[in-house]
C-alpha cells in the first residue's frame, strides 16, 4: 500500500473515532463566537471534509458546500461558517498534536496534517467563492487546487489578525512567543516548531519555546549560547539571515559541550529526519533580530519551503513589531515608574532633610541641659510629620556606667514628655552592643526582654507595645516604640539611625552645657578664692602678657609696697621698674628675660617717692597654652626690708660671734700654756727638788728599813714627776707652738697609740699650711678629741691621720675601721656633757668658716673630715 493511501486510510480512522469530541468542542466555539445555530451546518462540512479525504474529486467541494447551505444563506452568515471552519481546522490539528494514535508516526503526522489542512482549506475556498458571487454557477468554476490556495490565504489572514489581536493584548515577550506558537501550529502544517529570543544587552541566543516537547528531558528550552557561538541559531541571530537545511529536525537533538566550554545542537545519528527540511528564519524588530523560529517541514521542494517562509514572514513581523512595541513601552513604563519613585525618593528625602535640620536646629539652640526636653519634642513631632508609626519615643543619656544610671525623657502617648533618672541595666547593655536593634514583633519574638518587662511597658505607656528599635549613640539610645508589629521599614530605620546621630550632638550639647556650669561655678568660687587671697596677703601678685605691654592683674598689696598706684600701673604697665634702685637696675633688666623660662628669682632695692629704699623678693612663672606656648607670666613680690636687716644684724652679730670664739680660743690656749708652765716651772721643778734631797737622805740612811721606805718614796716622787709632764703636754703640748701643727698632731698619734694599743698612721703632704694661731690650736683639740673617741667608742685596730692642703684650706681626716655609727643622731647639742663634743666641734668650725663632714655606716667604720681656712694672705688659689 503506498504511504499517502496508508496515510489517509490513518487520518481519516482518526477522524472517525474523534468525531464526536472534536464537533463537541466546535459547539463550544460556536458557542463562544455567537453562532451556535451553525453547527448543523459545521457538522456537514466536517463530514463533507471526511468524506473528501477518504475519496477526493474535483467537484465533491464545492457541491458540498453549496449543499450544505442549501441556498439559504446571506453573505454575512457564510462569512462566519468561514470563520467557524477556521476554528474546526485549528481543533483538528491541535488533537492531531496531542492525541497519540498510529497518526503521529514520523512519516504519517506530517501527511495527516497536510489533508486535513487542504480539505478545510478547500471548504474555506468555496466558501469564499459562494460570498463573492452569490450563486451556484460561479463556485464550480475554481479548480481544487485554487480552492485550498484562496482557503489558505484566508484562514492564514484571519489567523495573522487573531495573533495580532494576541500580541497587543500582552506586554511581555515570552508570552508573545507562545502566542506566535500557537499561531504557527495552526497556520502551518509543521512538524516541529522551536523559539529562541535573542538577548542583547547580554550577548546571548536562549531556548524559551519548543514543540513537541520531550516529556523526559523537556527538551532544549531554557538552553543558553553565547551570541558569537558558530551555532546557526546564533548564526541566524547574528545575520539576520533566512536558513534552510536538508535533514534537520528541532525535535531530534541532543546538547553538546564543546572542548571550550559552550553548548551546541547536534542531530542524533541515524535516518530520524530523511525527507525533511528545517528552516531558520529571524523575527526582527526594526533592525535587529529579537527571535528565532526554527521548524520541520515535510516539504522537499525549496520552493515550496520558500513559499511557508514568505507566507510566514507577516506572522514573525507582527511578533518583531509587538516585541518592539512592547519594549519600548516596557522601557517607558519602567522610566515612568523609575521616574515616579525617584521623585518620590526625592521628596521623602527631601523631607527627611528637612526634618533633621529642624531636629538639628532645636539642637543647636540648647543652652542650659533642661533644653534637651525641647529638643526631643521637636524630634517626635518631626517623626510624626513623617509619618512613622509609633506611640512612644525615649531619648537615655549614660551618666554613670558603673551603676548604669541614665537620664531618660520619655514622650508618652499622649504627647506629655517625662524626666526620669534611674538605673536602666537593659538601655546599658544595648548602649555598650553598639549596634541598632529592631525588636520587629515582640509577641513572636521578645528579643531578650522579659515577659514581665512587656507588663511594664503597658504600665508605662498605657498601649501594649509590640515593636521598639533601640539606635544607640555616642552617649546612650534612641528607642521609638510601636504598638505595630512590624511598624517601621528599612528607610524609616535608617531615618532615625540618623536623627539619633543628630540628638547624640545634643546629649553631648547638654553634657558640654554641664561642664561649662560646673566649670562656670568653680571658675567663680576659684576666682572669689584668689581675691580673697590676693587682696588680704602681704605680698604682690601679678599676672602680665609675656612682651609686658599689659598688665592683666595687681593686687592691693602693690601700693602698700611699691607706694605707687595700681591706676597708674595698669595705665603703663612697665612703670614699677622705674622705682628700681640705680645701682640694682641694669642687674633686674637682664633678669627679666628669664622669666619666661621660669627662672626668674631675684632680690633687689626700690626706692619710694619720698626717698626710702624697701627690699623687694621677686619671682615669676611662665603659664603655658595647650600648644606649649607662653601666653600668660604670673608672679609674686614680696617686701623683705626687715628680714634683710635682721641678716645684717645676724651677720653683725656672727662676725662679733666669730672673734669672740677667736678670742675664747686664744684665751683658752693662753690659759693652757700658763697653766702648763705653772706645772713645769713651779710643780715640777719642786718636785724634783725634793727628789734630789731624798736621794741625800736615802744615802745616809742608818738602816736599811728607811732606806726601803725612802726608796718607796722616791718611786712615787717619780711617777708624780712623770704624770706632771704628761698633764703639761696634755694641757698644752710645747711642739704646738715650738714646731707646728702637723708636727704636734704626729706626736699626738704617737703618744695615744702607743698608750692605748691602737696602730695610729699619720700622713702628711709636706705642703706648707699657715695658720692663724687660733685655728692651729683648734684644729690640734679638735684632732685629740676625734681619736679620743676612736679609742673609746669605736672598737678599732687601725686608724688613720692624714693632714693635706686644698686650695685655701686646710684638710684633716681621721679614719678607723671600727664599728661605725648612726650619723643622725652625733650633732645633738648634749651628746656629751663633758667633752670637747663633736657639736661643739661644728659650731667652732662654723664659726671660723671651716666645715666639719662626717660619714659613717655600721659595720664600715667612720671617716670624719675637718677643714679650717688657711691666713688669707698667704692661701693659695
Amino acid at each position: 500500500m503506498k504511504p499517502q493511501n496508508t496515510a489517509r486510510e490513518l487520518t481519516v480512522a482518526f477522524l472517525d473515532a474523534q468525531g464526536g469530541r472534536i464537533v463537541g468542542e466546535l459547539a463550544e466555539s460556536l458557542e463562544q463566537a455567537g453562532s451556535a445555530s451553525l453547527l448543523p451546518v459545521h457538522r456537514d462540512l466536517f463530514r463533507l471534509a471526511a468524506g473528501y479525504i477518504r475519496e477526493p474529486s474535483v467537484s465533491q467541494i464545492p457541491e458540498g458546500v453549496f449543499g450544505a447551505l442549501a441556498g439559504a444563506f446571506s453573505q454575512r452568515q457564510v462569512h462566519l461558517v468561514i470563520s467557524g471552519q477556521i476554528a474546526l481546522r485549528s481543533i483538528l490539528h491541535r488533537m492531531l498534536r496531542e492525541i497519540d494514535g498510529p497518526h503521529k508516526a514520523a512519516e504519517m503526522y506530517l501527511s495527516a496534517l497536510v489533508l486535513t489542512g487542504d480539505a478545510i482549506d478547500g471548504i474555506i475556498g468555496a466558501l469564499i467563492d459562494l460570498a463573492w458571487s452569490g450563486d451556484r454557477v460561479s463556485i464550480v468554476s475554481p479548480g481544487r487546487e485554487t480552492l485550498v490556495e484562496l482557503g489558505k490565504a484566508h484562514r492564514e489572514f484571519q489567523t495573522l489578525s487573531r495573533i495580532t489581536r494576541g500580541l497587543l493584548n500582552t506586554r511581555d515577550p515570552l508570552h508573545m512567543f507562545e502566542v506566535l506558537e500557537e499561531g504557527l501550529l495552526n497556520a502551518f502544517c509543521l512538524r516541529s516548531v522551536l523559539i529562541a529570543t535573542v538577548n542583547h544587552e547580554e550577548d546571548c541566543v536562549e531556548v524559551v519555546s519548543n514543540y513537541p516537547t520531550n516529556p523526559a528531558t523537556g527538551g532544549p528550552i531554557g538552553w543558553r549560547f553565547d551570541l558569537s557561538h558558530p551555532d546557526i541559531l546564533c548564526d541566524v541571530a547574528r545575520t539576520g539571515r533566512v536558513e534552510v537545511i536538508d535533514g534537520w529536525d528541532p525535535r531530534y537533538h541532543e546538547q553538546v559541550f564543546q572542548p571550550d566550554g559552550s553548548v551546541t545542537f547536534r542531530q542524533r545519528p541515524g535516518g530520524w529526519n530523511a525527507g525533511l527540511t528545517a528552516f531558520f528564519v529571524p523575527i526582527l524588530a526594526e533592525d535587529r533580530t529579537v527571535g528565532v523560529v526554527a521548524t520541520g517541514s515535510g516539504q522537499s521542494d525549496k520552493q515550496i519551503v520558500l513559499s511557508q517562509i514568505e507566507r510566514m514572514r507577516p506572522f514573525l513581523h507582527q511578533v518583531g513589531v509587538a516585541i518592539s512595541n512592547a519594549t519600548e513601552i516596557a522601557e517607558r513604563n519602567r522610566a515612568e515608574e523609575m521616574s515616579r519613585r525617584n521623585e518620590a525618593d526625592l521628596r521623602w528625602q527631601v523631607r527627611r532633610q528637612e526634618a533633621l535640620l529642624r531636629i538639628n536646629r532645636a539642637v543647636q539652640e540648647m543652652e542650659r541641659p533642661s533644653d534637651l526636653e525641647r529638643a526631643v519634642q521637636v524630634c517626635c513631632e518631626q517623626l510624626q510629620g513623617l509619618g512613622l508609626s509609633f506611640q512612644a519615643l525615649a531619648i537615655h543619656r549614660l551618666m554613670d556606667e558603673d551603676t548604669a544610671l541614665f537620664e531618660s525623657y520619655e514622650v508618652q502617648p499622649s504627647g506629655r514628655i517625662q524626666r526620669l533618672v534611674r538605673e536602666r541595666p537593659n538601655v546599658y547593655r544595648m548602649w555598650q552592643g553598639g549596634q541598632t536593634v529592631y525588636r520587629r514583633d515582640l509577641e513572636a519574638d521578645l528579643g531578650g526582654l522579659r515577659p514581665e518587662g512587656m507588663e511594664a511597658l503597658y504600665a508605662r505607656y498605657g498601649v501594649r507595645i509590640r515593636c521598639i528599635l533601640d539606635v544607640p549613640h555616642a552617649s546612650g539610645t534612641l528607642a521609638v516604640l510601636s504598638a505595630r508589629p512590624e511598624a517601621f521599614s528599612e528607610s524609616e530605620v535608617t531615618f532615625v539611625e540618623q536623627v539619633s546621630e543628630v540628638l547624640s550632638v545634643g546629649v553631648s550639647r547638654v553634657e558640654d552645657l554641664e561642664r561649662v556650669e560646673a566649670s562656670q561655678k568653680v571658675l567663680r568660687e576659684s576666682e572669689g578664692r584668689f581675691r580673697q587671697i590676693a587682696e588680704n596677703i602681704h605680698q604682690v601678685f601679678w599676672m602680665t602678657t609675656p612682651d609686658k605691654n599689659e598688665m592683666i592683674y595687681v593686687s592691693p598689696a602693690y601700693e602698700e609696697i611699691w607706694g605707687r598706684t595700681r591706676e597708674g600701673l595698669y595705665a603703663s604697665p612697665r612703670s614699677w621698674l622705674d622705682a628700681i634702685h640705680p645701682e640694682d637696675r641694669d642687674r633686674i633688666f637682664k633678669a627679666l628675660t628669664k622669666q619666661a623660662d621660669g627662672g626668674y628669682d631675684e632680690e633687689y632695692r626700690i626706692v619710694w617717692p619720698g626717698g626710702s629704699v624697701r627690699w623687694i623678693w621677686d619671682r615669676a612663672f611662665p603659664i603655658r597654652n595647650e600648644q606649649g606656648e607662653v601666653y600668660r607670666l604670673t608672679g609674686i613680690a614680696e617686701d623683705i626690708t626687715e628680714r634683710k636687716q635682721m641678716e645684717g644684724r645676724l651677720l653683725a652679730y656672727q662676725t662679733q660671734l666669730r672673734s669672740l670664739a677667736s678670742r675664747l680660743t686664744l684665751n683658752e690656749a693662753a690659759e693652757r700654756r700658763r697653766i702648763a708652765t705653772d706645772l713645769h716651772d713651779r710643780i715640777g721643778q719642786a718636785l724634783l727638788i725634793a727628789k734630789m734631797r731624798l736621794e741625800a737622805l736615802r744615802a745616809s740612811a742608818p738602816f736599811a728599813e728607811l732606806e726601803g721606805c725612802l726608796g718607796e718614796i722616791r718611786e712615787v716622787i717619780d711617777q708624780t714627776i712623770q704624770d706632771t709632764r704628761s698633764l703639761t703636754f696634755e694641757i698644752s703640748p710645747p711642739a704646738l707652738y715650738e714646731l707646728g701643727l702637723e708636727a704636734a698632731v704626729e706626736r699626738l698619734v704617737e703618744q695615744i697609740g702607743g698608750q692605748n694599743g691602737l696602730r695610729v698612721a699619720f700622713e702628711d703632704d709636706g705642703l706648707p699650711k699657715p695658720l692663724n694661731e687660733d685655728v692651729r690650736v683648734l684644729l690640734f683639740w679638735v684632732v685629740r678629741e676625734l681619736l679620743i673617741n676612736v679609742v673609746k667608742h669605736a672598737g678599732a685596730h687601725r686608724a688613720k691621720v692624714s693632714v693635706q692642703r686644698r686650695g685655701r684650706y686646710i684638710l684633716i681626716e681621721v679614719e678607723d675601721d671600727g664599728v661605725g655609727f648612726d650619723v643622725s643622731r652625733i650633732f645633738s647639742y648634749d651628746e656629751r656633757a663633758d667633752g670637747f663634743g663633736l657639736f661643739n666641734i661644728r659650731e667652732r668650725l662654723d664659726l671660723l668658716k671651716g666645715y666639719f663632714q662626717v660619714e659613717s655606716e655600721r659595720g664600715r667604720g667612720t671617716r670624719v673630715g675637718v677643714a679650717a681656712p688657711l691666713k688669707p694672705d698667704e692661701g693659695g688659689g
